[in-house]
């Protein structure tokens, strides 16, 4: 059975309801031992400890980490415009003859770990 896109984006879109809503920052001060991630709204504050403490992957972690939040909401929200675009195909009778509506739907739901049979 093949999962449908909103089903799949639910537990992305769970995760990002529970988390402290960014947008994070990070303060560079620790850089040589570790990089702080705050929220500062809320003085929320985190250490990112990344594994490599000596380099530049800490910084670009502890980035990747602050930037979690709103950039997932993006990627959401551009997900379900593709969505949203298929829906619009399948029901616009000039297309639905075609078959992008649907493999664009298969190509997302692949994309987001979801069975395509």
């Amino acid at each position: 059975m093949t999962a449908s896109i909103p089903s799949l984006l639910q537990p992305l879109k769970d995760r990002l309801a529970a988390a402290t809503p960014g947008p994070w920052e990070t303060r560079e001060d620790n850089l040589y031992d570790e990089v702080d991630v705050v929220h500062d709204q809320e003085q929320v504050s985190f250490v990112a400890s990344c594994g490599d403490k000596h380099g530049p992957r800490v910084l670009a972690d502890a980035e990747f980490i602050a930037h979690a939040t709103t950039d997932q909401a993006k990627l959401i929200a551009a997900v379900e415009a593709v969505e949203t675009l298929a829906a619009y195909w399948e029901e616009t009778p000039a297309l639905r003859k075609g078959t992008a509506a649907k493999d664009l739907r298969a190509a997302l739901t692949q994309a987001l770990g979801g069975d395509t049979a």
